[in-house]
């Protein structure tokens, strides 16, 4: 499939265990060398993970997750991108580009947090609500109820379910 410069290039890098895309309305088992396009909702089975590369980040879907790539554009001198838990657990890995203004955001039905030239975990449950923790570096997190925080180091941010968004 051909790219234009306004819409970046969303791959699979690697797959563990099952690794299902949501193509024309149906889920399609998919594996390394995979193209996404934005608007895909992806899940992974018992024991899997799979590995995405957007744009130079890569995000881990980690092992019975649901997670929707609402968002990816790039121009040159921007990149912008959305993803979604809907459940489960992602770590992503954002590179920090001093010539591209990046906006890496990862959102559950709580919060959203922004990634920038960072290296995070983002878990979210029904009942456990949304968990971040940092690998390396500085986010900001921030929810529709006005919790917010910046963190950094290994540090870590809990945001119960019951704040979960209508």
């Amino acid at each position: 499939a051909a790219y234009s410069a306004a819409w970046a290039e969303i791959s699979v890098v690697s797959v563990k265990g099952e690794f299902a895309g949501l193509v024309g309305g149906k889920w399609t088992r998919l594996g390394a060398g995979a193209k996404l396009a934005e608007g895909t909702k992806v899940s992974t089975g018992t024991n899997s993970s799979a590995v995405i590369k957007i744009d130079d980040h890569l995000l881990t879907v980690g092992p019975v997750s649901s997670v929707k790539l609402y968002k990816n554009a790039s121009t040159g001198s921007t990149s912008d991108t959305s993803v979604g838990v809907q459940y489960g657990t992602v770590r992503a890995k954002v590179k920090k580009l001093s010539t591209v203004k990046t906006r890496f955001n990862i959102t559950t039905p709580v919060a959203t947090s922004s990634v920038r030239g960072t290296e995070e975990i983002v878990s979210y449950g029904p009942a456990s609500g949304m968990t971040v923790q940092i690998v390396e570096g500085t986010i900001y997190v921030g929810s529709d109820s006005g919790v917010s925080s910046v963190i950094s180091g290994r540090q870590r941010f809990a945001l119960a379910g019951k704040n979960a968004r209508p």
